[in-house]
């Protein structure tokens, strides 16, 4: 059996004008296709929506971690596809549902992004990949996503 990992993320940043209920957004790394779905919920509804299809060369498999929640956009990470199949950053922007690849992971800089994004102080987000570095163990990156 496939193991589905829904992540959650109650976006309370929206305007309320734009958005009566709270919305969950959240993504599974099989969803209705073999890359991952990017999902959305509002409380008190029956359904749940699919938001965006990841197809592979733009991302796939995104990551069992939460979104960073900056500027009204989420961002996270996807373990494999993009440009060189090491995976990518990735940007959701929940009022206009628009998906955009930000970076693509590669040998030289790191592969298979893994855990969680995390924003700091300095405004920028820190991550580590699974691949890449001394002895292909892994590194940690700086990504700054101004």
């Amino acid at each position: 059996m496939r193991n589905i990992i829904l992540l959650l993320l109650i976006v309370f940043s929206l305007p309320s004008i734009l958005i009566a209920q709270p919305t969950i957004i959240g993504a599974c790394s099989y969803g209705s296709n073999q890359f991952g779905t990017i999902l959305s919920y509002t409380v008190g509804d029956i359904t749940v929506d699919k938001v965006y299809k990841f197809k592979g060369v733009e991302g796939a498999k995104p990551q069992q971690t939460n979104f960073i929640s900056t500027g009204g956009k989420l961002y996270g990470m996807a373990s494999e596809g993009g440009a060189y199949n090491y995976g990518v950053i990735f940007e959701y922007n929940p009022i206009t549902n628009v998906y955009a690849k930000k970076f693509d992971f590669n040998e030289s800089v790191g592969a298979t992004p893994s855990e969680s994004l995390m924003l700091e102080s300095n405004g920028k987000m820190y991550g580590m990949t699974k691949y890449s570095g001394f002895n292909f163990l892994g590194v940690i990156f700086e990504y700054d996503y101004i």
